[in-house]
């Protein structure tokens, strides 16, 4: 089992590229990216997990998303409070050193849900969910260190 240290409100598995990793979110803010020991000895036929990265904020998380295998190891994490962090891993098949590339106040209501579009035929585009006043879907463009609003 992994110890999160808090009720776990989200979970998202990376890309398998990277190899198992799993970013778990509390409802107080703090985010957390476990991946798999490789090599450790099984102990009772459980997996042994090793903490990659620990960040905290004062809001709740509301949604995690691992973009797309080809972006990068690049974990996006949306706040109650209308933040949308993208984090990045400097190594990713050695994540231990990770860096907020964006973070962008999207709403002031909070941004309860994100998905990435995988279609190839399009650049890296996000949905986001909006809440409260703003019921919908808004579209997003990534590229590279920015984050930008799509004309969809």
């Amino acid at each position: 089992m992994i110890e999160l240290g808090s009720a776990v409100s989200k979970l998202a598995w990376a890309h398998p590229y990277y190899g198992q990793l799993i970013a778990c979110a509390g409802y107080r803010g703090h985010l957390s990216i476990f991946a798999e020991e490789p090599g450790a000895e099984l102990q009772q036929g459980q997996m042994t997990w090793a903490a990659r990265m620990d960040f905290s904020d004062t809001h709740a998380i509301t949604d995690l998303r691992f973009a797309p295998q080809q972006l990068g190891l690049i974990l996006v994490a949306c706040y109650a409070d209308g933040f949308v962090r993208f984090l990045k891993a400097e190594a990713p098949f050695e994540p231990v050193e990770w860096r907020v590339v964006v973070s962008a106040n999207l709403r002031g209501s909070g941004v309860p849900t994100v998905d990435w579009c995988e279609r190839r035929t399009w650049d890296y585009v996000m949905a986001l969910g909006a809440r409260e006043g703003d019921h919908g879907v808004r579209l997003y463009h990534y590229d590279q260190e920015s984050l930008y609003a799509s004309g969809a």
